[in-house]
């Protein structure tokens, strides 16, 4: 036997015996195999990762093209022949004799609600190309609201007359095309002063106001409960230009926010560049605590104004609408600001101010 050092010394030179045999690829039996040390295989190097093509740049959409050319289309002049006539909704239209205004007939609509009135079916599709590039470009409809006045005072001689005024706080617009693609808009309703309290009055429309995003497709709406109408948001014009019967014009439906009966008199696209003018604003004598009246008179062609008052000099609105009142509590020397408006923002605002000297 022996001794233990021996063993140890004995069973290292076999060790390296059996290594130097492995790497001459002399076969070894299995109990050498065992006792040699192994290493795992490494791991193959992987293949580099292919980079990823870069993305194609993205292609604007085209816009539309914009023009200062003027645009004058009749739509409906008076002529039976020209429409189709019948109810939107629960409502009710037909032509009719008396009165007429352009041509031998007007169309009577009776509107229950936003979603109840008159549909005009162009016998002929109108091409609204040339009126969709030029972003002043309106749809104006004359009516005629029978019985609805509004009083107006006279600046010169404070002479008080009635007027002409419209019904509705708010309107519905709904244009069809050829394509059967809806377009819409709900909005104010801003009527000048008319000679007359029977007068045809022109409501007008900016084609892009309407023409902006698909039309939703609401309810029957009752006439008791009629449809809220949204906020007005300023007008952009259609992302890309519409083509095709996409762009062919082929029915009109008209709706007020209340029971009435009124007449579409005639129906024309126009365009108007005309800039809003504001009439310099009355002074006055004030004392603290009277309560004054202050009144606007602005032109702006067919577009529909705000008026935004500040009555303390700091640049914020304090007050709207086209005649209001103000009471000072404090004497003093007060810049009173009128800014009149384009709510579609198609023109650039005006403005008009009076310094007030309040008295105790």
């Amino acid at each position: 036997m022996l001794p233990k050092g021996n063993v140890k010394a004995g069973m290292h030179r076999r060790l390296l015996v059996s290594l130097a045999l492995l790497g001459s690829g002399a076969l070894l039996p299995a109990a050498v195999l065992a006792q040699a040390p192994t290493k795992p295989p490494a791991t193959p190097a992987q293949p580099p990762a292919t980079p990823a093509a870069p993305a194609a740049p993205a292609t604007p959409a085209p816009a539309a093209p914009v023009s200062s050319s003027p645009v004058s289309v009749p739509v409906f002049m008076g002529d039976p022949a020209s429409v189709a006539v019948g109810p939107f909704g629960g409502g009710q239209a037909s032509t009719v004799r008396e009165p007429a205004m352009t041509g031998s007939t007007s169309i009577r609509v009776t509107t229950l609600g936003y979603y109840q009135g008159a549909r005009i079916d162009l016998k002929n599709p109108i091409d609204l190309t040339g009126a969709l590039a030029n972003p002043r470009t309106f749809l104006r409809l004359h009516m005629r609201f029978a019985g609805t006045t509004q009083s107006v005072v006279d600046p010169e001689t404070l002479e008080v007359r009635q007027t002409a005024a419209s019904p509705f706080s708010k309107m519905r617009f709904l244009l069809t095309m050829a394509d059967g693609s809806q377009y819409e808009t709900i909005r104010p309703v801003e009527i000048q002063g008319a000679e007359s309290p029977d007068a045809w009055v022109p409501v007008n429309v900016p084609l892009i106001s309407i023409i902006h995003k698909p039309a939703a497709a609401p309810a029957e709406t009752p006439a008791t409960t009629p449809a809220a109408a949204p906020a007005v948001s300023p007008a952009t014009a259609p992302a890309e230009p519409l083509t095709g019967n996409a762009v062919m014009l082929a029915s009109i439906a008209v709706g007020g926010d209340r029971y009435q009966q009124f007449n579409i008199g005639d129906i024309d696209i126009i365009t108007d560049d005309t800039n809003i003018l504001i009439d310099p604003l009355d002074e006055k004598i004030a004392f603290v605590q009277d309560q004054l009246t202050f009144t606007a008179t602005a032109q702006g062609g067919a577009s529909t104004l705000r008026y935004s008052w500040d009555f303390d000099g700091d640049k914020k609105e304090d007050k709207t609408g086209k005649s209001v009142q103000q009471v000072w509590r404090k004497p003093g020397k007060y810049n009173v600001v009128l800014t009149v408006s384009d709510i579609d923002g198609l023109k650039p605002p005006a403005t008009t101010s009076v310094v007030v000297d309040v008295s105790q």
